[in-house]
């Protein structure tokens, strides 16, 4: 498998695994895409390989429950906010600068979240989901890349994964939040080796 076709899939199973449960999705999407991607060797094997899916319909409905806890504003204060404008703009902010920088990326991509999702465009499974497609370039979306991670997901998604670990009562939430953490990483050094530059000149390149 190429290296861009293992990055995009990785963003979207993450992605995914921070969606709301949904037993079909799990079943039919999520555990497929793990399985492929747990007989790919690389440093991401051991943690897809740990993601523990729902047994059947009782730990997924648990799974929904834990969902609603964690990370849904609509009923009332959360654990776990999973919009990056709350980590980045500061901590009573939901629309703030960071958004509108998403909101250009998708744009300049002709893409905008799905209206039936809710989703505001940095909620986490947006930006994920943004990352994927831009990854699935092979390299020609560099340069936005480079923005949506430096400036966005390696900046927030630390925090936000340490909290998910800090205060979810399941272990599929923990082994979630830890590949996530992993795999943005990764990410982080592989770019910031190929391209040879820094965040702060991805900050340039946003302002500019």
């Amino acid at each position: 498998m190429a290296e861009h076709d293992i990055r995009m899939k990785l963003h979207l199973l993450c992605a995914g695994l921070f969606a709301e449960p949904e037993a079909e999705h799990l079943e039919h999407v999520l555990r497929p895409l793990a399985a492929e991607l747990g007989q790919t060797d690389g440093p991401w094997q051991e943690g897809v390989r740990a993601l523990p899916f729902p047994e059947g319909g009782r730990e997924t409905a648990q799974l929904g429950l834990e969902y609603n806890r964690l990370f849904v504003l609509a009923k009332g204060h959360v654990p776990v906010q999973p919009y990056g404008g709350y980590w980045l703009d500061g901590k009573s902010t939901l629309y703030g600068p960071s958004l509108r920088t998403v909101e250009r990326i998708m744009a300049a991509e002709g893409l905008e979240p799905a209206q039936a999702s809710g989703l505001a465009p940095d909620h986490v499974v947006c930006e994920l989901e943004l990352m994927a497609h831009l990854a699935s370039q092979g390299g020609k979306k560099a340069p936005l890349e480079k923005t949506l991670l430096f400036n966005h997901l390696a900046r927030w998604t630390p925090d936000f994964c340490r909290a998910v670990m800090e205060n979810t009562r399941e272990e599929f939430y923990c082994a979630a939040a830890k590949l996530l953490e992993e795999t943005v990483a990764r990410d982080e050094a592989r770019l910031a080796a190929h391209m040879g530059r820094t965040a702060g000149d991805a900050d340039e390149e946003e302002q500019a």
